[in-house]
């Protein structure tokens, strides 16, 4: 599933887990003063967070990092007085965290700034994600946009791979695939179809044969270096002709 607007989202997960936490210290207070056994309040406040468990439960997708949520869900189903205590001192407060920095992910607050504008949509998305994360892998991100690239020239020039032989294929000045300039005649858009070749060629082995292949040590101004190179390749390609075959 996918949990659309992330502030929205956060905000129903937020307000099921402070009614749970309410719910579960209200049970613990009211169960202190029931004598000998505070089944009543137990057993009454065990259906009502059954209920939401399951709402809140709908509410996390798929790839929601790991949580508390099992514990809360034993810790619900036996529902002694102690439960209580684990359920609004541990288990909420820690599936309320893991919510935080998940909607932070999805929705990052365009953290490249000024430097996004250069982005392509493509880039720009994963360096803001990786941003908002505590320990940004700056070293993962270029690996994958590289392959991001790679999957942009495959699906413009309708081919399966990206190696060095394909691209040249592809802007090849007698019989192109794309042609970056729709007239190749002339010296300077011959450079245009030559340069970009050759630069998509470079990418390839700077980056994806270096990155994809080991464990590169990347810093944030690596980051931002790779991805502006590779914008200006993808937007290229984006508007590039594609030669109809004859």
């Amino acid at each position: 599933m996918t949990i659309g607007d992330p502030t929205q989202w956060l905000a129903k997960v937020s307000k099921l887990c402070r009614r749970m936490t309410e719910q579960a210290v209200i049970a613990y207070r009211d169960a202190e003063y029931e004598d000998p056994k505070p089944r009543g309040t137990l057993e009454a406040v065990q259906t009502v967070l059954s209920r939401d468990y399951e709402e809140l439960s709908a509410l996390l997708p798929d790839d929601f990092p790991k949580s508390r949520l099992g514990d809360l869900r034993r810790h619900i189903s036996f529902c002694h007085v102690h439960d209580c205590i684990d359920i609004a001192g541990f288990d909420l407060p820690d599936v309320m965290e893991k919510a935080e920095q998940y909607a932070l992910a999805q929705a990052p607050r365009e953290l490249s700034g000024e430097i996004g504008n250069y982005l392509h949509p493509y880039y720009r998305a994963r360096l803001d994600r990786e941003m908002a994360m505590a320990d940004p892998d700056y070293h993962g991100l270029i690996a994958k946009a590289a392959i991001v690239l790679g999957d942009s020239f495959k699906a413009k020039a309708g081919v399966k791979n990206d190696k060095d032989s394909e691209i040249g294929r592809a802007f090849n000045l007698d019989k192109p695939v794309i042609k970056v300039m729709d007239d190749l005649t002339s010296e300077t858009n011959k450079n245009f179809q030559r340069g970009t070749m050759l630069m998509l060629q470079g990418v390839r082995a700077f980056y994806r044969n270096t990155y994809t292949h080991g464990q590169i040590a990347a810093t944030h101004r690596n980051a931002v270096h790779a991805l502006i190179v590779m914008s200006l390749l993808n937007e290229i390609i984006d508007g590039a002709t594609l030669v109809e075959k004859q």
